[in-house]
């Protein structure tokens, strides 16, 4: 058998492959999630800091939109008021962050501050000033699914469909209960040997908006993230 008749079996297979991972991409189902993150640190100083906060979280087709919970009176936003109405400052905790995936491959990020009723253009380069990564799979599976193939199935009590795995580096242990249908983490856990440092983070479908919030934007101002400059 020639070169160009064995390479048609090896082509075959590798277009089937090709399929059957972007069939498995569509099938991942639109998520409605609550999100919960619970921090705690013992400082230097003896003194042990908590943090606690909420996001829901949209994940739609090629979109993400991820919104702080904001319990009632504690957000305030003429504290962000500074520099007049042409030069406010960004008020990133009421933001909410708008993520899509462009054409397949080009990340696009824009923060909706609705009390200002403005629409944020975010470039790359103030990604990190937001708290974004810039990757795409953490956005849309809260967690980059590559990061599974360096850890360890590990034991632990999992609901139907998902799965314990464990990774330990340095002092550093991180566990992933990883549910195969919605590709997501339900609780990622991480700690210190020490005990000095400890992170939670879990996740649960609760119901989704009656209108999606990035289809009620008309009539917001569309700005670019150097207008929030000083």
């Amino acid at each position: 058998m020639n070169r160009s008749a064995n390479a048609l079996p090896r082509l075959l297979i590798a277009l089937a492959a090709a399929s059957a991972c972007l069939t498995a991409r569509a099938a991942e189902p639109d998520l409605n999630l609550l999100v919960e993150h619970d921090v705690s640190e013992v400082g230097a100083d003896g003194v042990t800091r908590t943090m606690h906060f909420q996001e829901r979280i949209y994940r739609r087709e090629n979109l993400v939109w991820i919104e702080r919970v904001l319990p009632e009176g504690a957000h305030r936003p003429e504290a962000h008021a500074g520099g007049g109405a042409e030069h406010k400052h960004l008020d990133l905790a009421a933001a909410a962050r708008w993520i899509t995936l462009e054409a397949g491959r080009v990340v696009r990020v824009r923060l909706v501050v609705a009390h200002d009723r403005a629409v944020v253009e975010v470039p790359a380069a103030e990604y990190g000033n937001i708290g974004f990564d810039g990757s795409w799979e953490n956005a849309y599976h809260l967690l980059d699914p590559r990061r599974l193939q360096a850890m360890k199935p590990a034991t632990g009590e999992a609901p139907a469909g998902a799965r314990w795995y464990q990774a330990t580096g340095g002092r550093q242990t991180v566990r992933v209960l990883w549910d195969e249908r919605a590709r997501i983490p339900r609780r990622v856990e991480s700690s210190d040997a020490a005990g000095t440092s400890r992170a939670r983070m879990s996740a649960r479908e609760v119901a989704g908006p009656s209108t999606p919030p990035w289809s009620a934007l008309g009539g917001y101002q569309q700005k670019v993230y150097s207008d929030y400059l000083d």
